[in-house]
This record gives C-alpha cells, structure tokens and sequence, in this order.
C-alpha cells in the first residue's frame, strides 16, 4: 500500500458533509467539503454565505448526497475521503434535518482560507514550494492566486450569518499562505472569539510577534496548529528556503508562548512527513517537551510533483512508526500518527 492513495473499505450509503460542514477560500469560491471535490458556489454568484446555505442550488446537492450518492458527479473523490467513520456518527453530533431535508441550522464547522500569500518556500507545500518557483510553477495562474485573500467585511458577514443560522461551534482558519501575513489578522481572531466560537488556526508562527502571542493567549484561542516539520535547523532552513537564523525565532516564540498559555489553548507541532524530517522524531519529542508543546501531529504529505524527492522510504517509515509510540514515552509527550491510520 502506498502512503497516500489509500481507499476506505466502502462508502458509506449517504453523506450529509453538506449539513454539517462549510468552507470558503480566498478567491471567495464555496466548497462542500476539504478534499478534491470541485467548489460548489461563490460569494459573488451565489450570494452571502446564509443566503447560499438556504439556496435550493445547495439542497439539491444534499439532496443527491443523501439520496442518489451514487450519481453524485465527483463520487470518485469521495472515495478518498478520510471522514468515513465521523460520517457514521452523524446522529450523535447534529440536529434534526427539517421536513423538506433542508437543514434547520448552519454547519457544526466553518473553514476559512483566508489568504494565499505566503514567507515561506516549503518544498512540501503544492503552492509555494521553492523547487517548483525555481523551474516554473505547474499552475498557469499562480501568480493571481498567490495575491488572494479575504476581505474584512467579507469575514465579519460569514461569522454573523454563522451566529445567525445557529448550530456553528468551530471555527478553523488556515490558507494558501500563512494567514499572519494579513494585517487585518488578528482582528479576525478577536472577531470570531468575541461571538464564543472555538478557533483554530493553523500558522507555521513565523511573523508573529510576542504581544500578538500575549493577546492569543489572552483571547484564550482554542487550538495552535504549528505547521513546523522539522526538528533540526538545518532541516527547517533547507525545507523552507529560509535562513538557519529563523529556527532559533521561531523557538523564542515557542517558549514564549509555552510559558504563558493555559491549558485552555491546545497547541500542536505539526509535521508533514519527509525523508529528511522523518530522521529527526526524537529531536521533535524533545523540543515539544522543551517548549511545552500539547501534541505532535506527524501529517502523511499528499500527492505533489516533487513527491519522488520528498517521499520517506519504507524502511524510514517503518523505523519511524516504530519509535514514535517509545518516545513518546520516554518525553511522555501526546501524538497523532497519520501513518498508523492510513496504513492500518
């Protein structure tokens, strides 16, 4: 079995990720879910996001989901999809669907790509890789892409169609980029904790200053997902196409951030998984345990052009899953292996 093209044993009959789940990204395109399925509507044609939540455009495709699933046009995607077993819990997570199948509230969790812009130059990374800039980039619109970002206003209207619609407890923000190159950043944050939702955000925390740390902590954000994938210096500055300098930063702010958050913010050390970082599992079980980190989350990396360059051999990965769990004793720091999950 290979490390990313993996199936589930079968499909579930029906899907409801139209009820319980939204997403928009930069370009203000509507997605049903975050794999490879097509966007299904955008802010400019379809209007706001409640208004297009309640649009019969929208319940048609539930309705297909939940009713003819096999005819559902990008079902072959589904078929990738690693949200097999949350989807056989729908009951226990959402209210009652409405008479007409139309949904009596907004989604549980609302995704929020808010911008493409990015500092770094991750190898690993399909939009920024600094390998794929150096000999040309495979998307011909790159360029456009890579200047989107949400607006403001745009941002404040989802938040308040969410309050609005009711059902929303999670709201997660990522991009294209890394979302602390937006100025109105932080504003953002505020906003969604100042409407009691819970927040996370993904970063690789590199832009970030101690008192925006200071007022993250403050706001008591709920989840810090630190997209770091190294645990060496030189690991960090030759994946990222950064100086080795930005290593010994970025541990300034993870220390300082350890010593101030409660444990009302969960924080992660997140890595996707290459030949190179695979080498380097202990040295990340020590500097999580250092900086006070809640959980290493080891990522399987996804398909990408420069995937024979990257990919872990077998032998490292089978070395690899077997020394997680015993360092993970040993520095008695938490995990999440993806690697146990798709090769299981």
């Amino acid at each position: 079995m290979t490390l990313v093209n993996f199936t589930m044993n079968k499909l579930l009959d029906k899907c409801r990720i139209g009820y319980r789940f939204g997403k928009i990204t930069p370009d203000k395109r509507y997605w049903l879910c975050c794999g490879p399925v097509s966007s299904i509507g955008s802010w400019d044609e379809d209007g706001t996001f409640k208004e297009f939540w309640k649009s019969q455009k929208y319940q048609d495709i539930r309705d297909v989901l939940q009713n003819d699933y096999e005819m559902f046009e990008e079902i072959e995607s589904c078929r990738y999809c690693p949200h097999y077993v949350v989807e056989k819990n729908w009951d226990s997570y959402h209210g009652d669907i409405n008479t007409n199948g139309s949904p009596n509230q907004g989604p549980k969790e609302f995704q929020f790509e808010v911008g493409n812009p990015c500092n770094h130059r991750c190898d690993f990374c399909w939009h920024w890789s600094k390998s794929l800039l150096e000999i040309g980039h495979p998307n011909p619109d790159w360029k456009e892409w890579s200047k989107q970002f949400i607006e403001w206003d745009v941002f404040k209207s989802i938040i308040d169609d969410l309050e609005e619609l009711g059902g929303c407890k999670v709201i997660s923000i990522s991009g294209g980029g890394e979302p602390f190159v937006l100025k109105d950043m932080m504003k953002m944050l505020g906003y969604v904790k100042s409407k009691k939702f819970e927040l996370k955000l993904f970063t690789n925390f590199s832009i970030i200053s101690n008192d925006d740390i200071k007022k993250l902590v403050e706001m008591e954000i709920d989840q810090l997902d630190i997209n770091i994938s190294a645990g060496t210096r030189e690991t960090y500055s030759d994946l990222r196409g950064v100086k080795p300098k930005e290593w010994d930063k970025l541990l300034e702010r993870l220390r300082y951030l350890g010593e101030l958050k409660s444990n009302k913010t969960f924080v992660k050390y997140v890595n996707i998984l290459t030949k190179n970082n695979i080498e380097e599992v202990e040295e990340i079980f020590s500097i999580s345990k250092d900086v006070k980190i809640d959980m290493i989350d080891f990522r399987v990396m996804t398909a990408h052009p420069l995937y024979d360059k990257l990919i872990p051999t077998e032998n490292q990965v089978n070395k690899f899953v077997k020394s997680v769990p015993i360092l993970s004793k040993k520095y008695n720091v938490n995990y999440w292996n993806e690697l146990e999950y798709v090769r299981s």
